[in-house]
């Protein structure tokens, strides 16, 4: 039985080690969150950390990836549902550039005029 979530049913994982723990879903889908949220963060700060644009670097999560040509577009990293490498996720990257929200929005309302 799951001690954070006694409702939940556990079941045996392997380890990158090789060993076997008993984790509950719900424990294992947060996990799988956090460190999505990790490599994204890793790699906001691989590529510079701040806007291109304005030079904002308050917060990483304001910041987002822009597709310089959409047409080339094989996934979106921002959201990074997808659990891909971090390898496939630095190639992705190299397509686009590090741009705050705000200037985020403000390029692609100049796509659109």
């Amino acid at each position: 039985m799951c001690t954070k979530h006694p409702e939940s049913k556990t079941y045996l994982e392997k380890t990158r080690l090789g060993k076997q723990i008993e984790r509950c879903s719900k424990c294992r889908s947060e996990r799988v969150a956090k460190s999505r949220v990790k490599q994204i963060q890793k790699l906001k700060n691989y590529f510079g950390g701040k806007c291109i644009n304005c030079g904002y670097n308050k917060y990483l999560q304001a910041l987002d990836f822009h597709h310089k040509d959409p047409t080339q577009k094989k996934f979106g990293l921002s959201d990074n549902r997808s659990g891909r490498s971090l390898k496939k996720m630095i190639e992705e990257a190299q397509k686009c550039i590090l741009v705050c929200c705000r200037c985020h929005r403000e390029i692609h309302i100049e796509m659109e005029k």
